[in-house]
């Protein structure tokens, strides 16, 4: 099993990640993204109210969702039903720190809490680049190389450690955004914790084109066989 859930990779959880070789590239880094892979745009716009989970479905027997957490939402794209296999967390970096696949009230505002953040605080603002994987083949070549990676893996040799850095960084993936078009928050008082009231948000997913059947044309029909006289 991976050291850390997939899904749960925030700051909070960043001691159960090891330091070290960490994959840290933004979510569309020309490394993390195959940046020629042709696109089929799926857009959809949203709002959810606090502690409300979002479900939108889309192509290839998929669903986006947002989950709720008791500051925000985190980003999901999985097959209907299962709450395992988290497309967006497995595919998106950094492994280690903040992601901006969580989304969390506290990155709106100052250290302590008593204005916008404007800087003060480093955290993801509200446009979200994130990645994400279409199978669950691509998803379990994903978890293999992280299990490698973050030292779940005890016989992993250090090409192997190094093999699995590189996949984690390379290894093509699709890309989306969510970007928060309005919100509410509330806890808005010096010292307290954020959360959001609400959100409103639109997202652009990067899906492959659909498969265009084979054109069969017209078969010239052969001649009969002459028949001899």
């Amino acid at each position: 099993m991976l050291a850390v859930a997939l899904g749960l990779l925030s700051a909070r959880a960043t001691e159960q990640i090891p330091s070290g070789s960490v994959p840290m590239q933004r979510a569309d880094s020309p490394k993390t993204q195959n940046s020629k892979a042709k696109c089929a745009p799926v857009r959809f716009s949203g709002e959810v109210a606090r502690d409300q989970r979002y479900v939108h479905a889309l192509p290839g027997n998929l669903e986006f969702r947002l989950l709720p957490s008791p500051e925000g939402w985190s980003i999901f794209i999985g097959r209907p039903g299962d709450k395992t296999e988290d497309y967006v967390g497995i595919a998106t970096p950094p492994y280690h720190g903040v992601n901006p696949v969580f989304i969390e009230a506290w990155h709106f505002r100052n250290a302590d809490n008593t204005g916008p953040n404007e800087g003060q605080v480093e955290a993801p603002a509200g446009i979200r680049d994130f990645s994400f994987v279409l199978s669950h083949a691509q998803y379990q070549k994903f978890l293999d190389a992280l299990n490698i990676w973050s030292g779940s893996n005890p016989d992993a040799t250090e090409k192997k450690r190094d093999a699995a850095t590189d996949f984690l960084l390379n290894a093509p993936r699709r890309k989306g955004t969510l970007t928060i078009t309005d919100m509410k928050l509330g806890g808005l008082e010096k010292g307290t914790r954020p959360w959001f009231e609400s959100m409103e948000f639109n997202v652009d997913l990067c899906f492959p084109p659909p498969t265009a059947p084979p054109q069969q044309g017209n078969r010239a029909t052969p001649p009969p066989p002459k028949k001899n006289p």
